[in-house]
């Protein structure tokens, strides 16, 4: 959870992010997991000479080696390799670090290993919110004034008929898996071969064929009154019920009446 304050000078017109006073970024924790297999990262670093505030989350699967190197590298190259601080080079930056992890994740050290992957790149001078995203780890900015809740994030489930349609068309065969004690199928639709659930990620070296790790990457501008920031994976936006109770558990959130261990618990 990343919390940013707006200095009196940032106001929602700034549509083009020009430079502000710095912006205020807090954040906090917490994670509990059975497999060891999900992890997290955060950067405070420079990127053209501006002040920058970066987060991922990773939700391994397959084993820990993607989602590892995720949290040792991918933030840092991110950082390095945009060309300034504009949102459009920093948009590519995360594009092509993304590709970059995943193609060094299909060699054997990484046993076939995956991970999604959610990034939040925060320029503090500006007061532009970037987000990049494989998978189904989602990320959500609250309003601080008001009830307002967006979703940063694209799902990458075979819920999508062109994600479908793009892994068909690269050899991908759907279905569900089949149930060990009525051979009958269950849960959701899949992607053989590998038998992944998602049509991007990072890593998965068996899923390579129709597998693809191009982020879905949008920037937005701060809120006038600040903002909440809530990434996780899916383990704890799937055991919400329905949209309406997501939604009301980050609107609480945001006004302070829950923490994030809470979510875990």
């Amino acid at each position: 959870r990343a919390i940013l304050r707006p200095p009196p000078a940032v106001h929602r017109e700034q549509a083009q992010f020009s430079k502000a006073t710095m912006i205020e970024v807090t954040f906090g924790d917490a994670m509990r997991q059975r497999k060891a297999e999900d992890t997290l990262s955060h950067l405070q670093t420079h990127i053209g000479g501006a002040p920058f505030a970066l987060f991922l989350v990773a939700d391994g699967h397959g084993g820990a080696a993607t989602a590892h190197h995720l949290r040792g590298h991918l933030l840092e190259r991110i950082a390095a390799k945009a060309s300034s601080a504009a949102p459009a080079d920093v948009e590519a930056a995360c594009t092509a670090c993304f590709k970059e992890i995943h193609a060094e994740t299909q060699g054997p050290k990484f046993e076939q290993s995956g991970a999604t992957c959610t990034v939040i790149v925060v320029n503090m001078e500006t007061a532009a919110i970037t987000c990049a995203n494989v998978g189904d780890s989602q990320a959500f900015l609250v309003e601080e004034e008001g009830d307002l809740v967006e979703e940063l994030t694209v799902m990458h489930r075979f819920d999508s008929q062109s994600e479908r349609e793009r892994a068909v068309r690269n050899g991908a065969h759907l279905g569900q898996a089949t149930h060990p004690a009525t051979k009958r199928p269950y849960g959701p639709l899949r992607a053989w071969p590998g038998g992944l659930a998602m049509s991007r990620a990072i890593g998965d070296a068996d899923c390579s064929s129709w597998l693809i790790a191009e982020p879905h990457v949008r920037t937005v501008a701060l809120p006038p009154g600040g903002c909440d920031i809530v990434l996780a994976t899916d383990g704890v936006w799937d055991a919400q019920t329905d949209a309406a109770e997501k939604m009301e558990i980050l609107i609480v959130m945001e006004h302070g009446e829950i923490d994030l261990a809470h979510l875990l618990a």
